[in-house]
């Protein structure tokens, strides 16, 4: 599904996202809006509804724990280096603004 220069992507465990595409066609970014459970018994990522995930840590919001553990989780569902991901907005926040680029 395209539209306006926007190219959805979808991934083989349900996850979808709009980034804007290259003359290829290739996406070069895409923008997520995560929201971040810390604290939990478990590690998940899922559907939030909307275009949005939940993503459950086990860590503290201390230090960047939640953060780093959330940037791993999301590299490792998503299958793209750790240093592809950056928190553009919510550092220090439950929701975050990520984006991932290619």
């Amino acid at each position: 599904m395209e539209s306006s220069g926007e190219k959805v992507i979808s991934h083989e465990q349900d996850f979808q996202w709009e980034g804007q595409a290259n003359e290829t066609g290739g996406v070069v970014a895409m923008i997520l809006n995560i929201k971040v459970k810390p604290n939990s018994s478990k590690q998940e990522v899922e559907s939030f509804g909307g275009g949005r995930y939940l993503v459950y840590v086990k860590s503290e919001p201390e230090n960047n724990k939640a953060n780093e553990e959330m940037i791993k989780l999301l590299s490792k569902e998503l299958g793209v280096p750790q240093n592809s991901i950056k928190i553009k907005f919510g550092q220090t926040s439950s929701n975050k603004i990520v984006e991932i680029r290619f």
